[in-house]
């Protein structure tokens, strides 16, 4: 079984009281990217969403006793071995928002809205 702590090292970690953000470095040997395709690994969507679901809990947004759904999930571009992407979030009320992207630019790769 994956553990996401353990995969998703960010660097350069960011917080203020209703955003943060942090770097990370997809590992050419990220255990997501087994099999997922052979030849042409890319960082399966449940990647994504545990790294999201890690970040939001090292943000502390994670509050106990309260679920979070999962409201609006979108891919637009590829998340490969060895990039550097950063990772950012909005903390909008009850709302919070993890964005993906491709590092030094505006590229977005993925985007989740999450309501407690």
């Amino acid at each position: 079984m994956i553990q996401p702590s353990e995969v998703f090292d960010f660097e350069s970690f960011e917080q203020s009281e209703h955003a943060a953000c942090a770097d990370w470095s997809v590992p050419l040997d990220c255990p997501y990217l087994e099999g997922h395709f052979p030849g042409l690994p890319l960082m399966p969507a449940v990647g994504l969403l545990d790294g999201s679901l890690e970040f939001l809990r090292r943000c502390g947004t994670r509050p106990l006793g309260r679920r979070l759904s999962l409201k609006k999930a979108k891919f637009t571009g590829k998340v490969e071995p060895g990039m550097r992407v950063r990772v950012s979030l909005v903390h909008k009320e009850n709302r919070f928002d993890v964005e993906w992207r491709r590092q030094g630019t505006l590229e977005t790769l993925a985007s989740f809205s999450f309501r407690l």
